[in-house]
């Protein structure tokens, strides 16, 4: 083996290890949360001014799964406007040490204001419900978000 190809192996040893410190470092900012196969994972960020609304189409594992960081003392407003009676709202800790929701409602609409008491990564997750009898169709929600 040449100078050349061991200082190569060495270089690319490195990169791997690299690559691999930071994709274990990634993933451990959502690993606490699962998401269901088809679901995805989108972080949100609130506007300076108003509200934010979330909008979307959710059935049985095929929705988007949103994450607000929350500072510590902040309070938010969720206003949930389910479209039928089998769409729910769940919003957790990602992080949390029970795995209790911070908030849960399912087919009527909510308004509901949450406050942190630490820094924290919450989950909001609109889903449908299992046992609808429209099972696979899914429907349409809104969800206003306003920091108060």
């Amino acid at each position: 083996m040449t100078a050349r190809t061991a200082l190569s192996r060495r270089a690319l040893l490195g990169l791997l290890l690299t690559a691999a410190a930071l994709g274990t470092a990634a993933g451990s900012a959502h690993a606490a949360y699962e998401l269901y196969p088809g679901e995805r994972l989108q972080a949100i960020a609130l506007p300076l001014k108003g509200p934010l609304t979330l909008s979307g189409w959710t059935r049985d594992g095929r929705g988007v799964v949103y994450s607000l960081e929350v500072k510590a003392g902040q309070s938010f407003r969720f206003q949930f406007k389910p479209r039928n009676n089998f769409i729910g709202l769940v919003i957790f800790d990602e992080n949390g040490e029970d795995e209790d929701e911070l908030f849960s409602v399912q087919g009527q609409e909510a308004d509901k204001v949450l406050t942190s008491d630490k820094d924290a990564v919450w989950i909001i997750r609109p889903y449908y419900a299992r046992m609808s009898p429209r099972r696979g169709l899914g429907a349409p929600y809104s969800i206003t978000v306003t920091p108060q």
